[in-house]
């Protein structure tokens, strides 16, 4: 800015200059280094997108769910899910990412479109890594089957379970097998099923409350 500056005003003996001139050739010269310096910023910020990994993506959207952020934590999300269509995301991180879309669409209120993403996680079944998030997926499509009133989502429920092994490591998804018994009315299903979960399961607490709703009804 300085040197062109210099050069409005050097190159010519000043009355050569009318003022109101001189000033608009001064303002164009700042306002072309203002321009100079947004485009350098975008570049600096370009760069530092292009040097995020997917797991500080998913960390950092993870963040804005729990904040209640949600429209920026799907938009940081989303990133990650486009980035492994072009192959730049491994699986791990994209299933990671795209239970935590689904959480944050569930949170956000917009129940089918979370739907969508863990109809995904389970229609990849007990496969690796997304194995950990089907009994998840499951019980959550229970909620959205129940809160939508939408009874093709707990026919896609139970479609599913019948595909799938009755129990699993974690207990999630004998956890997720009673939860959508008692969506059905079938409490002694529910009540079967819920016992299955073991004592040392991360589920059990969620198991007992549920026994504890089967029996009250």
């Amino acid at each position: 800015l300085a040197a062109a500056l210099l050069g409005l005003f050097g190159a010519a003996p000043a009355l050569a200059i009318d003022a109101a001139e001189a000033r608009g050739k001064a303002e164009t010269a700042i306002r072309t280094a203002d321009g100079d310096t947004g485009s350098i910023q975008e570049a600096i910020d370009k760069a530092k997108r292009n040097t995020e990994t997917p797991e500080k993506r998913i960390v950092a959207g993870e963040l804005l769910m729990r904040t209640g952020d949600y429209d920026r934590a799907i938009y940081v999300l989303s990133q990650v899910l486009e980035r492994h269509g072009r192959g730049q995301v491994p699986e791990p991180s994209y299933a990671d990412a795209l239970f935590l879309i689904a959480e944050t669409y569930f949170k956000d209120e917009q129940h089918l479109a979370a739907a969508r993403h863990y109809r995904e996680l389970v229609d990849k079944g007990m496969q690796p890594p997304y194995d950990s998030y089907v009994g998840r997926s499951l019980s959550r499509l229970v909620d959205v089957s129940i809160r939508t009133q939408h009874t093709d989502v707990l026919d896609y429920v139970f479609t599913k379970l019948a595909q799938l092994p009755p129990s699993d490591a974690s207990g999630s998804l004998q956890y997720a097998r009673g939860k959508a018994y008692i969506a059905r009315g079938d409490l002694t299903s529910a009540r079967g099923a819920l016992t299955t979960v073991a004592q040392n399961s991360e589920w059990i607490h969620q198991a007992s409350y549920l026994q504890g709703v089967v029996a009250m009804k």
